[in-house]
């Protein structure tokens, strides 16, 4: 269900064409709700949509905590366009924190505007105590929209790949962590993406890391998740140390994101299922929830690839090789390290990544 979005009044026009700047008008979108009362005041320059966007969100608290505070902003249509959150933030009652954070515009959205939300978090991620998801708005003034913006997150707070032998998170700080929202590029995966989990006792096994390390790995499937695609996409990413957007373009190149899809028909039947085309053959264990599940696809899928990028497999790849994510994109194509097959399609997950396709109007 697509998030309303509340529509900023025009009471600035005039002083907007004289001095070219726009603020977001009248009171920002106060909310309180389970002892907070949080607001956004939302201040941009419009002489070029891209100058840095002021952001400053108030949080105040009934009670003494401490925990994290995050500042998001999303198009009318509930896509994520920038993401932040504080840490370790203490909140006193009777004294309001602000937040400030910059924006950086990205081009502007062919719908009419942008919301702010800001929620309050535990220190672990648990929660939320606290979530306004109108906190504040902007609108976009008719005759300067244009492409939907892609997401915008800030380097320091995306998921990106963790070097071999990093520490994992677990599936429920993962959880916790991503960004919510209401965009869903795909509604049809709504059966898939709610799924029930793998059943506890029920054994996985990575096909080829037949290793210590790979059945530790294996051990950590549960596709224990749910959410919108995206959402499953950035926990699948968190959980398993891989760089979020990798992990879309690959889903953009296996199945244009459609948990439905098949592939690798053999003449009798399909072998590849998902949004990551898991290829049952060589993967019967993750079999019949990978055709199923959403989030299990994604999880399978990922901690595959993690213990390819950790080295943990028997055959298939120069032993001692650790640490080349690329190769271990192309090798979940193909089967074999660095052939042309995965090559290839390595060269087109990297300009799926370039283009960043998935945002894409009529994707």
């Amino acid at each position: 269900m697509r998030m309303a979005h509340p529509r900023m009044a025009r009471l600035f026009l005039a002083a907007l064409l004289a001095s070219l700047t726009l603020w977001s008008a009248g009171a920002p979108g106060a909310a309180r709700a389970a002892g907070f009362r949080s607001s956004a005041a939302v201040r941009l320059t419009t002489e070029a949509f891209g100058e840095a966007a002021a952001i400053a969100a108030t949080v105040e608290s009934d009670q003494s905590l401490t925990g994290l505070v995050t500042v998001g902003v999303y198009a009318s249509d509930g896509r994520p366009v920038f993401f932040r959150w504080f840490e370790n933030q203490s909140l006193q009652p009777g004294r309001p924190a602000t937040f400030a954070v910059a924006w950086q515009l990205p081009d502007l959205a062919a719908a009419e505007g942008f919301r702010v939300s800001v929620g309050v978090y535990g220190p672990d991620w648990s929660g939320p105590l606290h979530w306004n998801g109108q906190a504040g708005s902007v609108e976009v003034p008719p005759g300067t929209r244009g492409a939907l913006p892609p997401i915008e997150v800030p380097a320091d707070q995306r998921f990106g790949t963790l070097p071999p032998g990093a520490a994992l998170p677990s599936g429920e700080e993962c959880a916790g962590r991503v960004r919510r929202s209401a965009w869903e590029l795909r509604p049809e995966n709504w059966d898939a993406n709610h799924a029930a989990p793998l059943a506890p006792g029920i054994p996985v096994a990575l096909e080829g890391a037949q290793t210590v390390g790979g059945a530790q790995l294996a051990a950590r499937v549960d596709g224990a998740f749910s959410g919108t695609t995206d959402e499953i996409i950035q926990w699948g990413a968190c959980k398993w140390g891989l760089d979020e957007d990798v992990v879309r373009a690959v889903a953009s190149r296996e199945s244009r994101w459609w948990q439905a899809q098949l592939g690798d028909f053999n003449g009798s039947e399909y072998e590849s299922y998902g949004l990551l085309q898991i290829r049952r053959p060589y993967a019967a264990t993750a079999f019949p929830l990978a055709a199923h599940s959403t989030a299990f696809n994604v999880d399978y899928a990922l901690a595959w690839r993690r213990a390819c990028y950790e080295g943990f497999f028997s055959d298939g790849m120069p032993q001692g090789t650790r640490g080349d994510e690329w190769g271990c994109v192309g090798m979940w194509a193909s089967g074999r390290w660095h052939d042309e097959r995965g090559e290839r399609y390595a060269g087109e997950v990297r300009q799926l990544l370039a283009q960043r396709e998935w945002l894409r109007p009529g994707y």
